[in-house]
């Protein structure tokens, strides 16, 4: 590549590629005071988003932190934000379990602590609920073969007219499928 195209291809990071690269690399990179302020708007409008505010509660609260900028702006470090870290409103179903998982084991450490064996067996339940404890996952294999009935079929010393009808009663046994053969002739595969 030439050297005009190298220097063309260049291009100065924005504000969001330095601290997103900040915050991979601490060490490598030098934020300056620009940088550092939206990096400190960007961590305090993500930590409002956890505490199950809505979106303008959260701005209103950018707002009254930051009075410097607008609502607009506070709109903006939102969105970046949202980019940067992710949205903590949109956590995964594990991370949810895990939660919920810890707040069943403080329960479960209190009602046994106190005693009372029917929030102990109710939180017990609820602990193997959440987990999935309650499934059986073994036979997975044994769902799929209600509705998939293996078959083999041998190819070798069969006629194009008994294959057709092997593939036709195959076809019979397969639930609405998108599926379609073709009978290729033996001069047809050797040529292909």
């Amino acid at each position: 590549m030439s050297e005009l195209m190298r220097s063309a291809d260049r291009r100065e990071d924005t504000n969001f590629d330095k601290i997103w690269r900040w915050y991979y690399e601490p060490a490598e990179i030098e934020l300056n005071g620009e940088q550092e302020k939206l990096r400190l708007r960007w961590d305090h409008i993500w930590k409002l988003m956890g505490n199950f505010l809505s979106p303008t509660q959260i701005i209103k609260k950018q707002v009254k932190e930051y009075p410097d900028i607008t609502e607009r702006t506070a709109w903006m470090d939102l969105r970046n934000a949202k980019a940067l870290f992710g949205d903590p409103t949109n956590q995964n179903r594990m991370a949810e379990r895990l939660r919920l998982n810890e707040w069943i084991i403080k329960g479960l450490e209190t009602a046994f602590l106190d005693g009372d064996l029917k929030s102990y067996a109710r939180l017990i339940d609820q602990y193997r609920k959440n987990n999935l404890l309650d499934k059986d996952e073994s036979d997975s294999l044994a769902d799929l073969l209600k509705y998939f009935q293996p078959h083999t079929f041998v190819l070798t010393d069969k006629g194009p007219d008994e294959l057709k009808k092997e593939a036709d009663e195959l076809m019979k046994d397969v639930p609405a499928v998108d599926a379609d053969y073709t009978i290729v002739s033996e001069d047809e595969s050797e040529a292909g």
